[in-house]
């Protein structure tokens, strides 16, 4: 306590403020330089070439509000060094008028450094947590200490930040014009090194919640739990390893544009893509073997890339048309397409993330019965892992809960559109459009917990009649009894989205344009959020799942003035004062976003949980200090809660953006526009999504006490043209 500075803030009577008792002063430095080189050159006719260098170099420093010491806000406070460069050569030949040849070869390089204030301090021993300031050569300064409702004091997270990359490309692209036909294939070729060093709390992290302080009725205060003592959850983690991984990305193409006849236009393709499995410099990654439970070292216990196997099956094909019955005055257009692409921090660096490259260490917090932590393994000196005797070269028994298993057979991610749309004019000015348009996607990356207890099995050691802990219930607790659980990453995730697009599009004339869009949709994704291991599979609306939305654009040049209909007769300055004037705007109506009731219910396997749904929760009249029915909603006991995700929906939203200018000519080609804009004019207040934890009336649930815009806000401007 002694490091945070004294509150310099009061009240205006002099009295020292409960809350927002401080006030802070940014003092950010950021210096950017950057430059660019380009050089063309026409060999011939037929043949050009330029080359292109670029540099771009940030600093940044961005101290800590409490100082070195106590650390805190802001959210990434660090030194950072980046020098960015970028270079490439292209050459572009023309064979013949119908046929041309595009090459390019580039390199791309990152290099950021990203370190903590506090390197060279020992805080943490000075205040009684001993042995973290010591441990490794960046581990200085305060251990971070996260408070519920308070600010996060101590070091920076994820500091220090080693990251340098670099990518060469090779593209080369042949376009053919023959008739009716324009074709174009091509090949794009990447080798990417990355190199990222990274740990995430070095010093430790002790985490205070309200729970420690709460009666089991009414919640806890987060300060006063950290003012007992009693942490909530505890941990640290480093690395030994700067990791230095290699993959190879390979993109063919080819596709055909046929102009079939004045009225049918075809869009035909084919794209195949290969990524490879990624591997790692020096070997430096594992992966979890899930039928011997052991850890299999890379180029010795298994392949280089930790035994993921490269996916040769990502074909792209694309289709496309365009018809006109009657010469454009009405457009039916279709299309269908499968991209795929790869799922982030998928098949690069997860492998090396795993022990002895990376280890953690967590610690079991005191309760007032139990005053001493328990610590389990790991860390100190971070030393091998142990090998398992009779096994084969590289096998490594497992320990901790920071190992991973990727699916060997991890497949790239895919998505399908498609989309159906008939436009119509109806006048010269005006435009209607429908269209259905839909997507699909498959084999999105999971994480799922594995080495899974059960829930609700009071399993007993037969040879003493004693309940068996939670450790010795795991799956692999014969055979690591140390493994804590795994993560398993794999590609089990979906998500499907259908909308109804309708358009009315007026082209200025007369004075006046607008533009309505109107969108009836659905998003469903599985695999997303989910307690039960085993419910991923389960499908539910989306986060940004919103039923409908409603657009309306539009700008109207008022009728007055010289030239127009009203005030042809208009003085000069008259004309200047009501003549001119134009009116522009955007109105959007729109649904809310759905949420989850929550409870504070915890499994006897350490796990959360869910509430049960005996009702269905809504209200016939929901009002912002009541917004659902908690009532529908019960503690499940050590079993699974039966409530699906994001089963009620928030309230949804109005807004009016609006402007008024007038330009004032001198010449035809200077003029001085005065604008006036509104931001959300009416002040309209949309509300945000009410208070889903449910704690039986003590807390606020069900509530609304947040806003999703900002008021209005009034703004003028003059800017000169010339």
């Amino acid at each position: 306590m002694n490091l945070l500075p004294l509150p310099d803030l009061t009240a205006p009577n002099g009295q020292q403020l409960l809350s927002n008792n401080y006030f802070g002063q940014d003092t950010l430095a950021h210096d950017v330089d950057q430059g660019d080189v380009r050089v063309d050159h026409r060999f011939s006719e037929n043949n050009q070439f330029f080359a292109r260098y670029s540099i771009l170099h940030t600093t940044l420093s961005l101290p800590q509000f409490l100082g070195t010491e106590a650390g805190g806000a802001p959210s990434g406070s660090a030194l950072s060094d980046s020098r960015n460069q970028n270079a490439m050569l292209s050459d572009v030949h023309s064979f013949t008028p119908t046929v041309m040849n595009e090459f390019r070869v580039g390199v791309n390089r990152v290099n950021l450094n990203w370190a903590a204030f506090d390197v060279n301090t020992d805080t943490s021993s000075s205040v009684g947590i001993p042995g973290i300031n010591d441990f490794c050569g960046f581990c200085g300064g305060l251990a971070r200490i996260a408070v519920s409702g308070e600010t996060t004091f101590g070091h920076t997270s994820y500091a220090p930040t080693y990251r340098h990359d670099t990518i060469f490309e090779w593209v080369d692209n042949v376009t053919i014009v023959k008739g009716k036909q324009t074709i174009k294939v091509g090949a794009d070729i990447d080798r990417l090194r990355a190199n990222l060093f990274q740990t995430s709390d070095p010093v430790g992290e002790f985490s205070f919640d309200q729970n420690m302080t709460s009666n089991g009725q009414t919640g806890g205060i987060g300060l006063a739990s950290f003012l007992t003592g009693y942490y909530a959850s505890a941990s640290r983690d480093a690395s030994i390893s700067y990791p230095s991984y290699r993959t190879t990305q390979l993109f063919f193409f080819g596709q055909d544009d046929v102009r079939v006849n004045e009225k049918l236009t075809l869009n035909l393709g084919l794209r195949y893509e290969i990524y490879t499995a990624a591997t790692e410099a020096h070997n430096r990654q594992e992966n979890f073997d899930i039928a011997s439970g052991d850890l299999l070292q890379a180029c010795v216990a298994t392949s280089c890339s930790g035994g993921v196997a490269t996916n040769y099956g990502n074909w792209e094909p694309r289709i496309g048309f365009a018809y006109s019955p009657d010469h454009s005055k009405t457009a039916i257009r279709g299309a269908f397409g499968i991209s795929t692409f790869a799922p982030p921090g998928g098949q690069i660096g997860a492998l090396g993330e795993n022990p002895p490259w990376e280890q953690g260490q967590y610690f079991t917090p005191p309760t007032p019965t139990t005053p001493g932590p328990t610590i389990n393994q790991g860390l100190p000196g971070l030393a091998p892992l142990p090998t398992r005797p009779g096994a084969p070269a590289g096998h490594y028994i497992a320990i901790g809960d920071s190992v991973i298993w990727l699916d060997p057979n991890l497949k790239m991610s895919k998505i399908y559109q498609w989309n159906f749309d008939i436009q119509r004019t109806i006048i010269p000015n005006l435009l209607v459009d429908a269209a259905y348009v839909g997507n699909s996607a498959t084999g999105l990356p999971l994480d799922v917990s594995g080495d899974y207890v059960e829930p609700g099995q009071n399993l007993v050691d037969p040879s003493t009649g004693l309940p068996l802990s939670l450790q010795q219930r795991r799956p692999y607790y014969a055979i690591d009894p140390n493994l804590e659980g795994y993560l398993q990453v794999f590609d089990g995730g979906h998500s499907d989205y259908h909308s109804l697009q309708l358009k009315v599009e007026k082209r200025f004339s007369s004075g006046l344009s607008f533009l309505g869009a109107y969108t009836w949709s659905k998003t469903l994704e599985s695999g997303q959020n989910y307690i039960d291991p085993g419910s991923y599979m389960t499908k539910a609306l989306a986060n940004q799942d919103m039923p409908q939305r409603l657009v309306i654009s539009y700008s109207y040049e008022l009728p007055v003035g010289r030239g127009k209909t009203f005030g042809q007769n208009l003085n000069w300055w008259e004309n200047a004062a009501v003549g001119g004037w134009q009116v522009q705007g955007i109105t959007t109506f729109y649904s809310g976003l759905p949420f989850t009731p929550t409870i504070q219910s915890y499994l006897d396997n350490g796990s959360g949980n869910i509430p049960n749904r005996i009702g269905s929760g809504t209200l016939a009249h929901p009002t912002i200090d009541d917004w659902f029915d908690t009532s529908a909603f019960t503690q499940p006991g050590n079993a699974y809660g039966n409530t699906g995700y994001n089963i009620l929906r928030g309230p949804g939203g109005r807004n009016w953006d609006m402007s008024l200018f007038k330009n004032f000519a001198f010449t035809e080609s200077r003029y001085l526009q005065f604008r006036a804009e509104f931001f959300n004019a009416f002040n309209n207040v949309n509300f945000g999504l009410p208070s889903s934890y449910l704690c039986g009336g003590t807390c606020g649930e069900g509530t609304i006490t947040s806003q999703a815009n900002t008021p209005r806000q009034i703004q003028f401007a003059l800017k000169l043209y010339f």
